[in-house]
């Protein structure tokens, strides 16, 4: 019936695997646990990961040398025995004592190819670095947010999907590793004419970053999006921040956007770094990035 692939890099999986294991086990199902480590370097972290294949039903495998997310996805998909694939970032636990029944009850209805269950933040341990990632989290990406029920808000981390359509989806290969790339296979999904459904069954999303690294990331997540509009027409019609640049494009809009953008990025920084970072202020220095970006081509 299903298998649950975790790909997993630096990141110790026991607290979820062993949640995973006695979940499947209580809902009497035909189940497999596979994880894969993406040629992780801590020895003792590999040690402690590798121990859960143990647990019966559960697989675990060393990749030789570090592939990526996507590729270990795949990989992880091609070795599947079950017609379902559940797919879970490592740094994820189910928020519901009923997260795999709930599924189960999804792949027992047959309505649907691809179902997002989404994600949610619990409330943060260390407001002084992660701040910035947490609120976000929290307020746009949350399933509790009811825009965040279309495939321009796909999350990778948490999707139930029918093996013979992973398959066959090939997504854009993005400029960047980071941002939009699931975003990008929801898209691409919807755009194939697969049925796509979003549930109220989100795991925690445990493994923030700090706000540093968060809006490092952001600045490589605008490459990707920049991309998308020019390569995938459909993103603008999903992604909000490119609905946005959509409607600043004018020359006039778009250097006015460009020049503030310049003038202010110190002081936007300074606020997105401190301990009350404010979400419309991260809004405006993304869409000032992407306008940045658009006038260097």
């Amino acid at each position: 019936m299903l298998s649950i692939l975790v790909p997993v890099y630096a990141y110790d999986v026991t607290a979820l695997v062993q949640h995973l294991h006695h979940a499947c086990t209580h809902a009497d199902i035909t189940f497999e646990i596979r994880i894969a480590d993406d040629a992780s370097k801590d020895p003792s972290l590999q040690h402690r990961n590798s121990q859960l294949q143990n647990l019966s039903h559960t697989t675990y495998t060393q990749r030789p040398q570090n592939v990526g997310n996507r590729l270990n996805r795949q990989s992880l998909a091609q070795e599947a025995q079950y017609d379902w694939l559940l797919f879970l970032d490592a740094d994820t636990l189910p928020v519901s004592e009923n997260f795999i029944e709930l599924y189960v009850a999804e792949i027992r209805s047959n309505e649907s190819d691809a179902i997002c269950g989404g994600i949610a933040y619990k409330p943060s341990t260390d407001a002084a670095t992660q701040n910035l990632r947490h609120l976000y989290g929290s307020r746009q990406e949350s399933l509790t947010n009811a825009a965040n029920t279309d495939v321009g808000e796909w999350k990778g981390s948490n999707f139930l999907i029918r093996k013979s359509v992973f398959q066959q989806i090939q997504t854009l290969q993005l400029p960047s590793i980071y941002g939009y790339v699931d975003v990008t296979y929801g898209i691409t999904l919807k755009k194939n004419g697969f049925k796509t459904k979003f549930i109220n069954n989100p795991v925690y999303h445990l493994g923030l970053e700090s706000s540093k690294r968060f809006l490092e990331k952001t600045d490589l997540a605008m490459q990707n999006a920049l991309f998308l509009y020019n390569n995938l027409p459909e993103s603008r019609q999903y992604i909000k921040i490119l609905k946005w640049f959509h409607a600043t494009r004018p020359v006039i809009i778009s250097q006015i956007f460009v020049t503030s953008f310049q003038l202010t990025s110190s002081l936007l920084k300074r606020n997105l770094l401190s301990n009350k970072p404010n979400i419309f202020l991260f809004q405006f220095y993304k869409l000032g990035k992407l306008h940045q970006l658009h006038n260097k081509q």
